[in-house]
């Protein structure tokens, strides 16, 4: 895991971007001047530590930097070994460099893992680029003034050398979904599509390619998710697993009780989330890990909360749950974890997956509503549902999935968004072609498109990176994934659990869904008074109308924390963008 830079065709190099990544591999660095391309990389040692498997690592007329990690590198290696490869180093990136050598892009379609990378070959001038097909592992791009183009794992990084102006488009993404989705935070800065390669040539033609053709591994889904664990236990360091009391990190524990390595669980106790941390203490012990359980109160918060927003790289709402713990596995002296990200998405576990046709029933007595008896239901159901009368309007008047979905999933409502910053956010706009029918699947593509890799993946990364950690999420194996997907499609995660036949998962699946929520109601006015931040005369530097925040925040009695959270995050962001960002390492 490491932070990767390059530059292509410009006058920069890409070595000037080191400082900026220098808090993603606290462990080393290097970078390689190769004429009409430069590439650079901060290294977090996580497989063969030692000097020799440093980046930029090449081969022959060949370079790549590369960050993520490859769970299959010691069967791709032996197949590698039968074509007459030999290997100096024990680690993965040898292992692709000398895949794409010998199968070109076409290697991308045997490798599982995270990554994203790039790779100069000198005999064609050209620069490969290319996401894991889950995108996983983030990559930015921008082309530059004069000519050429900047790449770098983080979209910051390549304002650096593009320019650092804001998109007033992801700022009304970020009110509406609390964070950026369709485009990137800064203008001129692209993001590279997972399962894509990118193919950039040194005349400045361009070609996009997809590196996404494996299908489902046969086998059943007890082998399927064993191997994905144990794929992902593979380590040179200590490794940790964050551990809640809720369904997919017990899943992912009941994985490692025959595994070579066992990882320690991991567990945040805030003083309010007893049942979580009661959750996490059975589960260790059904499954017999080592846990630690680290205190977080609210003077920890209002210490690591400077650091958590200069580390952040493009706004969001979701990232300090990630990275206080990413901050507890650090002090704890592991640099590697496991996370049960994707498990929701993958099997359906939000709230709202049961309660969509709940919701497609009641829009329709709704809309025929007259305009002026709809506020007082508005009102009713804000008040069951914990949401303002806008969004319980917005929620009740949808009349599509992706409607209901953006409603439901919305911190301002798209109308409100619109009066705060002009600009009305449009989520269609990113779905995905080809759904297959049903309400449960477009949910399912939705999430994975607009919330799981826009926020809760970017977050992982970025986060967990500050901290010098490396976050490997075994629930998002392809293998894994493509068979619920096709052998057990609109399966949850009561059913998961009967095919494994565990009795314990299938008590935590049954019981109230467990979800580690940081007491922000508690924890806000503390950290960010909101009434100085509303006094302010444009805290948001003339992307939101500071005259319609005020009225936003004041029409409600008590205001929803994401509501307050998001107008904070968003100034204390856009403030701290007129200054370098550098963010020490972390080293454990």
């Amino acid at each position: 895991m490491c932070g990767i830079a390059g530059v292509l065709r410009g006058r920069a190099n890409a070595r000037e971007l080191l400082a900026a990544l220098a808090h993603r591999g606290p462990d080393g660095e290097g970078s390689v001047d190769l004429g009409a391309c430069s590439l650079a990389m901060t290294r977090l040692a996580i497989l063969d530590p030692a000097p020799r498997s440093d980046q930029p690592m090449r081969w022959g007329d060949a370079t790549i930097v590369f960050n993520g990690e490859i769970y299959n590198f010691l069967d791709l290696r032996r197949e590698l070994q039968s074509y007459g490869w030999s290997f100096e180093t024990t680690g993965d990136t040898e292992v692709l460099l000398k895949a794409l050598l010998q199968w070109g892009e076409g290697a991308l379609s045997r490798v599982h893992g995270m990554y994203a990378l790039l790779f100069w070959r000198d005999d064609g001038q050209e620069l490969w680029a290319a996401r894991d097909p889950l995108g996983i592992k983030p990559l930015y791009w921008g082309p530059m003034s004069g000519g050429g183009a900047v790449f770098a794992s983080e979209a910051m990084v390549v304002t650096e050398l593009v320019g650092r102006r804001v998109s007033p488009r992801a700022v009304a993404e970020f009110l509406h979904f609390g964070s950026p989705y369709a485009v990137t935070a800064f203008e001129g800065v692209l993001e590279l599509r997972p399962g894509e390669v990118t193919i950039f040539r040194r005349d400045g033609s361009v070609d996009v390619r997809s590196c996404d053709s494996v299908g489902p591994d046969s086998g059943t889904v007890k082998d399927l998710l064993a191997g994905a664990v144990h794929s992902h236990l593979v380590s040179d360091r200590p490794l940790a697993l964050f551990l809640s009391g809720g369904f997919d990190s017990a899943l992912i524990a009941s994985q490692t009780t025959n595994a070579s390595v066992r990882p320690t669980g991991i567990t945040i106790d805030t003083g309010t989330n007893v049942a979580d941390v009661a959750g996490a203490r059975q589960t260790a012990a059904h499954y017999g890990l080592a846990l630690e359980v680290i205190p977080y109160r609210l003077e920890d918060a209002v210490h690591r909360l400077e650091i958590y927003l200069h580390s952040m790289d493009q706004p969001t709402t979701d990232g300090f749950n990630t990275f206080i713990v990413s901050d507890a596995a650090n002090a704890a002296g592991f640099p590697v974890a496991l996370s049960g990200l994707g498990g929701d998405e993958i099997l359906g576990g939000y709230g709202y997956y049961q309660r969509a046709r709940w919701m497609a029933r009641a829009s329709r007595p709704y809309n025929k509503l007259p305009e002026w008896a709809r506020p007082a239901v508005d009102r009713a159901v804000a008040a069951r549902t914990g949401r303002v009368p806008s969004q319980a309007g917005s929620i009740l008047a949808a009349r599509t999935t992706v409607d209901r979905y953006q409603a439901w999933r919305s911190i301002f409502t798209a109308e409100e968004v619109r009066r705060l910053t002009g600009i009305y956010p449009d989520p269609a706009m990113v779905t995905i072609d080809g759904l297959e029918v049903g309400a449960t699947a477009e949910l399912r593509a939705l999430d994975f498109e607009l919330y799981l890799g826009s926020t809760l993946l970017r977050d992982a990364d970025v986060f967990s990176m500050a901290c010098g950690v490396e976050v490997r999420v075994p629930l998002l194996d392809r293998a894994f994934v493509d068979h619920i997907h096709t052998e057990l499609p609109g399966a949850k995660k009561i059913d998961l659990a009967r095919a494994l036949h565990d009795g314990y998962l299938e008590r935590v699946a049954g019981r109230k869904k467990m979800t580690f929520r940081l007491p922000w109601s508690q924890w806000i006015e503390t950290l960010v008074p909101t009434e100085e931040l509303l006094a302010e005369a444009d805290p948001w530097h003339g992307l939101v109308d500071p005259v319609e925040a005020r009225v936003l925040v004041s029409a409600d009695q008590r205001p929803p924390v994401d509501r307050l959270l998001a107008l904070v995050v968003l100034a204390r962001w856009l403030d701290g963008l007129a200054t370098a960002r550098r963010i020490a390492p972390r080293p454990v």
